[in-house]
């Protein structure tokens, strides 16, 4: 069976770091640990359930803005209508946002486990930034290449928390229209920029083109977490051991690898196949 080695960072990470037992019994330093065995594993978990709460809000935003505009047509026709879908799809735009957000919330504390340092950052993503800004490129907060991946992300960043800040701590924005020069009507995020504790805004009103926006927010979120996990795999054991399925229209494969070995190329070691029936038809 042919063996795929085209697999993001963020998937080679969450596949060998359960793996590699320095980092998945560290203990962060005033961090509460609770009941949590394996502290890191566990984000890494909360990494892979953002993830799929992203393509699925992704998915949900299509849907609801094909049926904003529906909706926004039958008004024009009939001079009456429901602005529900157009409600529900300004829901899930901040819910894609929030999700971003609850990642960056969620990188902010695993990287107080795979950076043992004695400088006592900071916990929370927003503070860890501050400190980078403060010291780069003369020093570093973690590690030189995740400094220069935050840094080098910091538009990304103010462009979601400018929606998820408003949103969660002054108003819920709500859907407008715009319409192109084809006649084709636009849905709109439509907010005020409330947020600047003190400092006035030089546009306090938010206009985003969803659709568009929707798109930027998705290429900036694989950029984002492809970087970051880059910086996280410089700091992981090539010798670490971690299983990788292999699909083919016959069977489904779990092979056991190093991380060195995997990136080599190698075919790995088969721990457990299992065959695909194939249904005939009746």
């Amino acid at each position: 069976m042919n063996v795929s080695r085209n697999v993001s960072p963020v998937s080679l990470f969450l596949t060998f770091a359960p793996g590699d037992k320095r980092l998945l019994t560290r203990k962060a330093e005033g961090l509460p640990g609770g009941e949590l065995d394996h502290p890191l594993f566990r984000y890494c978990i909360a990494i892979h359930s953002r993830l799929v709460s992203f393509e699925h809000v992704v998915s949900q935003i299509e849907v609801w803005h094909s049926r904003a505009i529906e909706d926004m047509i039958e008004v024009g026709r009939t001079g009456s209508g429901s602005i529900r879908s157009g409600t529900v799809l300004v829901y899930y735009f901040e819910s894609l946002a929030d999700t971003i957000y609850k990642s960056m919330e969620s990188i902010a504390r695993m990287n107080l486990f795979i950076y043992p340092t004695k400088k006592n950052p900071p916990h929370g993503f927003t503070d860890q930034i501050k400190s980078i800004k403060k010291i780069h490129p003369e020093s570093h907060l973690f590690s030189k290449s995740y400094d220069s991946a935050a840094i080098g992300h910091l538009e990304f960043y103010e462009k979601v928390n400018r929606i998820r800040r408003n949103s969660t701590h002054f108003m819920g924005g709500i859907e407008v229209f715009d319409q192109g020069e084809d006649g084709l009507l636009i849905p709109l995020y439509f907010n005020f920029e409330l947020s600047m504790r003190g400092r006035k805004a030089p546009d306090s009103k938010m206009i985003l083109r969803i659709a568009d926006e929707t798109k930027s927010l998705k290429e900036g979120y694989q950029s984002w977490l492809n970087d970051i996990f880059s910086a996280y795999l410089d700091e992981l054991d090539e010798e670490t051991q971690g299983i990788v399925m292999f699909r083919s229209p016959e069977a489904v494969e779990h092979r056991s690898f190093t991380m060195k070995e995997f990136l080599s190329g190698g075919e790995g070691r088969v721990v457990h196949v299992t065959s695909i029936r194939k249904v005939g038809k009746s």
